[in-house]
């Protein structure tokens, strides 16, 4: 049955919205992972349009990886939770108050500079929000921060997740192979070019088995961190960000 003119009006309108928004990612992408960009603007940039995504923590890595030095992604890290402090509080703000993009690059921000103490107090505050936000926000914060401090984590909470969600698996394994996504595109879907180069997931076995989360390991740093076009859509993905920002303002703050 042909579309409406409606109905294809409203496709090439979504269409539109796509391609805008993933140029202005491209853009604020190319912007933040510039070594060139100083620390003050950078905590700037991240404030005004990541401050709720936890894909700060890929800028901060991407940057490692561009040539920036631990001591400025510091810099930045300490300029963001300040700008965060707020009422005058004796020793700045607590991690569990800050914003989740602020907490996901200073945790990657610590790891780099070896500072174990602050990496773990901001990953831990950064699991707590997910936790309370959203069944799958800690697939968020592996995604965003411990893929690229801790991996053999990450991927142990992704696994987790699979055994207790093995519908999400086994669609993710139906979805891995091209033929499929071939014709899922050619059926309207869109989005599906981030499964590129995952094609290998019918080898990870059963999410159960704990060797699981280290081929998964093995697997996944090395396609994320060859391929922009998964970066930038990685860094694009926020799902949970706003029920991130919905649980922080609702939770008490403490005495």
């Amino acid at each position: 049955m042909a579309k409406s003119s409606t109905r294809k009006k409203q496709d090439r309108a979504r269409r539109r919205d796509r391609a805008d928004a993933k140029r202005h990612h491209d853009e604020l992408f190319g912007r933040a992972t510039d070594p060139a960009l100083a620390p003050a603007a950078l905590a700037a940039l991240i404030m005004g349009e990541l401050a709720d995504s936890t894909g700060a923590g890929l800028i901060a890595h991407t940057r490692l990886q561009n040539g920036a030095e631990p001591v400025a992604l510091a810099e930045a890290a300490r300029l963001l939770v300040a700008s965060c402090a707020g009422e005058g509080r004796a020793g700045g703000p607590s991690p569990g108050s800050l914003p989740p993009g602020v907490l996901a690059f200073a945790a990657v921000a610590a790891h780099a500079s070896g500072d174990e103490q602050e990496e773990a107090r901001y990953t831990q505050a950064l699991l707590d929000l997910a936790r309370a936000a959203a069944d799958d926000g800690p697939l968020q914060v592996a995604a965003g921060v411990l893929i690229w401090t801790h991996p053999v984590e990450a991927a142990e909470l992704v696994r987790r997740y699979l055994v207790d969600h093995p519908l999400s698996w086994e669609l993710a394994v139906i979805v891995a192979h091209p033929s499929v996504r071939a014709a899922l595109t050619e059926a309207g879907w869109s989005g599906l070019d981030r499964w590129d180069g995952l094609d290998g997931l019918d080898v990870l076995g059963d999410p159960s088995d704990p060797g699981f989360a280290r081929r998964l390991c093995e697997l996944v740093p090395p396609t994320w961190e060859a391929d922009p076009d998964v970066q930038i859509w990685y860094q694009s993905r926020a799902p949970i960000a706003f029920e991130f920002r919905r649980c922080q303002t609702m939770a008490p703050r403490p005495q």
